[in-house]
């Protein structure tokens, strides 16, 4: 294991502002990389470290709706979307 220290005064808790930030050559960023879909898709970013996981697999993505007895197709048919597209291990 290697331990790095870090210095910089920048902080944010928004995956917007630290992707804007790693977009901006300020450093680097650990989010998901279902966070970066488009950025690594489009070769923006690059994973550095494919062996280190940003999130548990256990972690959930919850898709909240209103409790009724049927769900409605278009709320099903999101659903499924969601499942799908979060679903694929890597977008690199």
């Amino acid at each position: 294991m290697l331990e790095v220290r870090v210095s910089g005064n920048f902080f944010a808790r928004s995956a917007d502002a630290l992707t804007a930030a790693a977009l901006a050559g300020l450093g680097i960023v650990l989010l998901p990389d279902w966070n970066l879909v488009m950025e690594l898709r489009d070769k923006q970013l690059k994973i550095l470290l494919p062996d280190y996981s940003a999130v548990p697999k256990t972690s959930a993505i919850w898709a909240v709706h209103s409790h009724q007895r049927h769900v409605p197709p278009k709320i099903r048919v999101f659903i499924d979307f969601l499942i799908e597209t979060f679903a694929k291990a890597r977008y690199s």
